[in-house]
């Protein structure tokens, strides 16, 4: 529908000791091969350590490969780069330990929403991620919201025609 848009490390800056079953940050890869993407990224962050925004890219690549543990681990390191991380770092952080979750709310889920929609209200991945757990649990209401709330911003990423197409289905199972 749009584009998306912890595991343990010991010291900010050192992503040699950002360990994850004996793997670095940069060289987690486990349920696919190395893309020439993903490749470029962990070659540029090796070099650029500190470039948030190079993690929060990798967190993407790992995201649309379906590592979404992996992808979690380092928007937590992009978060951690950041002065001031935005919405889109806290509801890409939210989206990956929701789906490493199994597709489950918790409490850091629950913040890092919080977080991004507190930053901007009309943020589109938070407000997909909400809308989407809201159908999920029958509360279509709900779900309806937040849709619109997508719509009305018209974000330029926005699969419009999907986001109607949902909130006319929870607009059905609320007859």
């Amino acid at each position: 529908m749009l584009s998306t848009t912890t595991l343990v490390y010991t010291k900010l800056g050192e992503p040699s000791l950002l360990i994850v079953k004996g793997q670095t940050a940069t060289e987690l890869s486990t349920t696919t091969d190395i893309t020439p993407r993903l490749e470029r990224l962990q070659t540029q962050i090796k070099a650029d350590t500190q470039n948030g925004h190079l993690w929060f890219e990798l967190g993407n690549e790992y995201m649309s490969r379906g590592e979404f543990k992996n992808a979690a681990l380092v928007y937590h390191y992009a978060e951690r780069l950041s002065e001031s991380p935005s919405a889109d770092v806290f509801a890409a952080q939210a989206t990956a330990k929701y789906y490493a979750n199994g597709q489950r709310f918790d409490q850091s889920v629950e913040r890092w929403l919080n977080d991004a929609i507190s930053i901007q209200p009309d943020n589109a991945a938070a407000n997909m991620l909400l809308a989407s757990e809201y159908f999920l649990s029958a509360q279509y209401a709900l779900a309806i919201r937040h849709w619109t709330i997508i719509l009305d911003a018209n974000h330029p990423d926005t699969d419009r025609a999907a986001v109607i197409a949902s909130i006319n289905q929870a607009k059905r199972m609320i007859k």
